[in-house]
């Protein structure tokens, strides 16, 4: 609910009613970055276990993790499609990126930047550090940062600091103000809004109606209106038959099926697949990654984008849906029991944990490749045998559907293998613990 001028409205009557709307609630801040574009070959590089991988570099490595199961096959087409073809993939000046939740750590606030795009920053108010180290980032890039501001601060403002302690916009408390507001941002281009925000608990989905309610007031009033998310491998998605056969040959290891039995069935089942046929005859396979310790907040506000993505591609809107690895992200780190998992997950290839800076770059080059190549699944002109096909084609599910044991059922056994080994590693025994990747 929104209280405007005394009166309570719903969500739909305040995104509807352009009346209940606050006229002119943000000022509009432009940060432009200072410095030159880099060379073609310079201007995006993927950071992955201390070392920094360009052009074919990059593709070797995502050739790695596709041969060994950690990504699919079609992530190394598609990303092979961008990099040899990056003086068209990194023209963006024709576009606009709407990033809600620009501080993201999965994000691609800061690779966009870099290559120049003009990109429309939406996070919290009230948080100075925050909003310096964003406007500090597009100065020292060529894109352009475009912000919203509270009123006193004037349009042509230059002070930078002022900028930052007035800079942001509440995505829960002032939705209607957000949408109107992105109405008159960048009129003269195409505008995408990426979804990158996550809060704890029931905000989640809350949080996610509220960028729903934004996008979908931005795409009535704006028709060159693209829509971008990123899902979890951790959830319940079609795969296709290699998936099944890879996660079949590493099944039945002897110590999975000792700890399977002797735990009654209840820890690392085997990852199969069920089978469904569709009525054209289409084979598909579902896996079933849900992983319990997300919780059902989790899995409902993902499942409303997932549904929004599909009704919009539908409807002749480009979107793009995919899965991203799991990562270290603060949350994760600072979280005991999900930084146990994280680090002794990889026991069951082929699963692997991402470093964030490696998840950004791989995601970003896929969201470019989703809105600029007329082969992609988020093309509403491509043929899908299944709407579901919009997320799984480009997935980067870190192993989940070609591991050997269903991941819901091995997490406890990865944080045990952890609590096992942690204090060999720290009196220096060499021990099979993937460290966090920021670490390196």
């Amino acid at each position: 609910e929104f209280i405007r001028d005394g009166k309570v409205y719903s969500l739909y009557e305040a995104m509807e009613n352009d009346l209940v709307t606050i006229p002119d609630f943000f000022s509009t801040a432009t940060v432009k970055g200072t410095l030159g574009k880099p060379p073609l070959e310079k201007m995006f590089h993927m950071h992955y276990r201390g070392q920094d991988l360009y052009g074919t570099q990059v593709l070797d490595q995502i050739k790695k993790w596709s041969d060994f199961g950690t990504v699919k096959p079609d992530v190394y087409s598609a990303l092979t499609r961008v990099l040899e073809n990056s003086n068209e993939f990194f023209k963006l000046s024709d576009r606009c990126f709407v990033l809600l939740g620009a501080s993201s750590e999965m994000g691609p606030f800061e690779i966009l930047l870099k290559l120049g795009a003009t990109v429309v920053a939406i996070d919290l108010p009230d948080r100075p550090a925050v909003w310096n180290r964003l406007i500090q980032t597009a100065l020292n890039s060529c894109g352009t940062l475009i912000l919203p501001v509270s009123r006193e601060i004037p349009e042509d403002c230059q002070d930078l600091s002022a900028i930052a302690q007035h800079a942001g916009a509440n995505i829960l408390t002032q939705t209607p103000e957000i949408a109107q507001w992105l109405l008159h941002v960048a009129p003269e281009k195409d505008i995408c809004i990426g979804s990158y925000t996550y809060l704890d608990s029931d905000l989640f989905v809350r949080i996610a109606v509220a960028g729903d309610a934004i996008a979908q007031k931005v795409l009535k009033n704006r028709p060159n209106t693209n829509l971008a998310f990123l899902s979890s491998g951790a959830d319940v998605f079609i795969v296709d038959e290699e998936a099944v056969k890879m996660a079949e040959s590493r099944m039945e290891k002897l110590w999975h099926v000792l700890i399977n039995k002797l735990s009654f069935g209840r820890y690392l089942q085997p990852n199969t697949h069920e089978l469904f046929v569709s009525e054209s005859g289409d084979r598909f396979y579902i896996c079933d990654g849900l992983a319990t310790i997300q919780g059902p907040n989790y899995a409902l506000a993902k499942r409303l984008q997932h549904w929004r993505s599909m009704v919009c591609r539908k409807s002749g809107i480009t979107v793009s849906s995919n899965i991203a690895p799991a990562t270290f992200t603060d949350s994760v780190e600072h979280n005991p029991l999900t930084l146990f998992i994280s680090r002794a997950i990889w026991n069951f290839e082929p699963i692997e944990v991402y470093d964030r800076v490696t998840t950004k770059a791989l995601m970003t080059l896929l969201l470019l490749h989703d809105l600029y190549s007329p082969e992609s699944t988020s093309n509403p002109n491509t043929h899908l045998r299944n709407p579901l096909e919009l997320m799984s084609q480009t997935a980067v599910d870190c192993g989940v559907w070609r591991s050997g044991v269903k991941l819901g059922t091995s997490g406890e056994i990865a944080m045990l293998i952890y609590l096992l080994l942690a204090p060999l590693e720290k009196i220096g025994v060499p021990v099979p613990l993937q460290k966090p990747l920021s670490k390196l």
